[in-house]
Parts: structure tokens; sequence; C-alpha cells
């Protein structure tokens, strides 16, 4: 193979890799009831962070078609996220602004997506995760996406998706120039790096587009005669798919034009790099990223000064956020307690106090428990909870909650895992004589 082609086949892997983490991303994000629909989720994530967003500045940032636009932007405005006005300068140009309902909206985004990029990227180390957010900002300066700081709270890897959002068309029609939708592309993607007979169900599964919705976009590809569509012999319900000679042409023309999108973006970054890069990816391949509700959470005792140290910045940091006036390092944590935190997907979401000495396989009896605020959920802080019961009292510990705070985020709800004892029957009433 001669050093050109070699260069071009790297570039394919990185951004099949990159492929990879949005689609595990998306995987994710359809297990979650949010209120709006992605194209919809991005837009309120974008106004979040300008006081007053223009109509044209939108469409040019999202690049679909201005009657889409509208119809999105006047949702938005329905629902009370969005508050919309015309300028001062011309009454027929449009602006708009958060309602206080929409930023309470954005702040339950921005936990939905930090959540989405720990999952989507475990198991990668901690420098597995330095190289894939090293990749996705090298990529979007190179495509000529302005420079943007997160917001505090923001995991860095999202704040680089973010950025490459808006310069690679990943929402619209015509990702990287190639005139298809994302998830489309996924489709198409699949296919070719399969090479074979696939599973329409597959694509459901993986992309969590809904079979109706997917079976009329395929058609438009079968259409073109890119795709084709056949029935199992043994099952005529299940429907196959497979690229067409002409196809396949397609596909590796899509997928050269990528690999040169993505050289020139890269241009000046050594070849090693980049090869280290895809090493950062590859842990990923055909593995399916942890489902929400039985995310990756590990909990142990902070016995190390280190731990004990980053446990009390933790306490202090939620403590601020809260508005609450942080105690004295000393009082953070009392020497006759047990801290244990708990963290999901290597995050530090949580901290229990557990009284010292609580006897193993015995039900865990907690002081008090602090969450971040990027727990959202009851059903998230019963979830990292248990796991905390588990290391004070061993695996098997149904965790009763005696007191959960209904406002998350929230700082010290009170928490048990021993049962809690039913109250006594009172007594009947004497029946009056006949």
């Amino acid at each position: 193979m001669s050093p050109y082609r070699d260069e071009i086949e790297t570039y394919k892997k990185l951004h099949r890799g990159f492929l990879l983490l949005q689609r595990r991303m998306r995987s994710l994000r359809t297990q979650i009831d949010f209120p709006l629909d992605s194209i919809s989720a991005i837009i309120v994530l974008w106004i979040g962070f300008k006081p007053v967003l223009h109509f044209g500045e939108l469409q040019r940032y999202l690049r679909i078609p201005k009657a889409t636009l509208s119809r999105l932007m006047q949702s938005l405005v329905d629902k009370g996220y969005l508050r919309a006005s015309v300028t001062a300068s011309d009454t027929r140009k449009k602006q708009y602004e958060y309602t206080e309902e929409g930023l309470q909206l954005l702040a339950q985004l921005d936990t939905v997506n930090n959540r989405l990029v720990r999952l989507g990227t475990y198991p990668l180390t901690p420098d597995q995760r330095a190289s894939v957010i090293e990749a996705v900002r090298a990529l979007a300066t190179g495509l000529g996406a302005p420079p943007a700081a997160g917001h505090p709270g923001e995991e860095p890897l999202f704040t680089e998706i973010r950025r490459i959002s808006r310069v690679s068309g990943m929402v619209g029609s015509n990702y990287l120039g190639s005139g298809h939708d994302i998830m489309l592309y996924h489709i198409f993607s699949e296919l070719g790096l399969r090479g074979r007979l696939v599973p329409l169900k597959f694509f459901t599964k993986t992309l969590r587009i809904p079979p109706s919705s997917l079976s009329r976009e395929i058609s438009k590809f079968v259409s073109r005669g890119w795709i084709e569509k056949l029935h199992s012999r043994r099952d005529r319900k299940l429907v196959l798919l497979r690229l067409t000679e002409k196809g396949r042409q397609h596909y590796e023309e899509c997928e050269e034009m990528m690999a040169t999108r993505y050289q020139e973006a890269l241009r000046g970054t050594p070849l090693e790099t980049v090869r280290e890069w895809i090493a950062a990816f590859a842990p990923l391949e055909g593995l399916e990223p942890p489902a929400l509700h039985d995310g990756p959470i590990a909990a142990e005792r902070c016995e190390s000064d280190a731990a004990l140290h980053e446990a009390r910045v933790f306490v202090v940091e939620e403590l601020l956020r809260s508005n609450q006036r942080p105690k004295k390092p000393e009082a953070i944590i009392p020497t006759d307690h047990d801290c244990i935190a708990i963290r999901e997907a290597g995050k530090l979401l949580a901290l229990v106090l557990a009284p010292r000495g609580q006897e193993a396989a015995q039900p865990a009896l907690f002081s008090s428990a602090i969450l971040s605020s990027e727990v959202a959920t009851p059903e998230h802080a019963k979830a990292l909870l248990a796991k905390a019961a588990e290391c004070v009292s061993g695996k098997g510990t149904t965790l009763q909650i005696e007191k959960i705070s209904s406002k998350y985020p929230k700082v010290g709800a009170l928490a048990s895992a021993r049962p809690k004892t039913p109250r006594k029957a009172a007594p009947e009433p004497p029946k009056p004589l006949a």
C-alpha cells in the first residue's frame, strides 16, 4: 500500500471511531424520557450560552431549512421554554431568550449530556478518554469551529462534541458534505463495513430509530438503487439489508471524502498521534454501552489522605452550588464515621457517611448523604445509595430510603439500608352494644 493510501485508511478509521461514539450516545439518549427531540435539545442548549439569539444566526448554525427551524422554534415558544420578540432595529426579525422554565430545562439537559458522554465512553481509562477529547477538539478546530469554553460542570468531551456539531453538519441533512443525514450515514457505514446481509431490526436496536421511520428512510435508499431489501427464507417477517454494487461504490466515495476532510482538518498533526487516537477509541468497538438504569456504579471507603481530600472538596463544591455555607474542613467528615465515595463511570457523584464499626452482612445505616447536582432523578439517587449499602454490608442489601428530598440536586438527604419497622396497627374501637 502506498504511503498516501495508508494515510487515507488511517483517517477512515478515526472517522469510524467518532461515528461509534456518536452511535453509543444516541443509544443512551433514547433511554431518557426527555421532553424534546434531539434537534430541539440542541437549539435549547445553543441558546443557553447566549442571552439573546437571532433567528438568522441560529439558522446559519444549524444549517436546516428556514421553515423547519421556524416550526421548531414556535414549538419551544408554545411549550413555554422560550420567549420570542422582534428586534429593535428591524421588526421583521425575531429574537429569542429563555423563560424561567427554559432555564430549568437547560440545567436538566446539561445533566443528561454529561451522563451520556461518561457512559458513552465507558470503559475507557482516564488516559484513553483524554485522547478522545484531544482528537475531537483537534478535529473541531481543524473543521473551523470557533473556540468555545465549556460552562462550569460541563464534561469537556461534550463541549468539544458541541463544537464539532456546529461545523460538521451533524444537525441537518448534509453531514460533512455527504448529502446524508447523520443517522442515515450510520446505516450506510454499518452496511459498508459489514459487507453482508444485516437485519433491519439491528438498526432499530443500535440507532434507536422507530421501525416505521427507519423503513421509510430505507425506502429512499432502495429507490436510488443503493440498498437492496430482502426477506429471510426461514422467516418472511425478517427484513434483511445490504448494499448494492452501486451503493457500495457510493459508500466508498463518501468514505474517501470523509477521510480527505479529516486529513485536511488535522493537517500538521503527526500521523502517529492520529493512530494513538484511533487506539483510544478501539475498546468501544463491539461493546454495547451500559444501560442508564444499570450504569457502572462503584463504591469504596475513603481511607487515604488523597481520597479524604477529594471528598472534602466534593462536599464544599456541592454546598456552594446549592447556595449553602460550607462547613469547616475538619467538620465535613467526622472521625467516627466511614466516608463512602460512589462513582459512576469513574465520576464521583455521591458521598455517604456511615457510623464506623457496623457489622458485615447486617443492614447498613447511613448518617447522611450528599449527591452531586448531576444526580437528576430519584431513581439515579437510589441506585447510587444502594451501591453504598453494598459497600457497608455486602451484596444483596435492599435499600430502604427513609428520606429523600424531592428537589434535586439535594444535600444532606438521610438514607438507611435497614428495613423500616412496621407500625403497630391502632386498636379497633369497641363496637357499640345493640
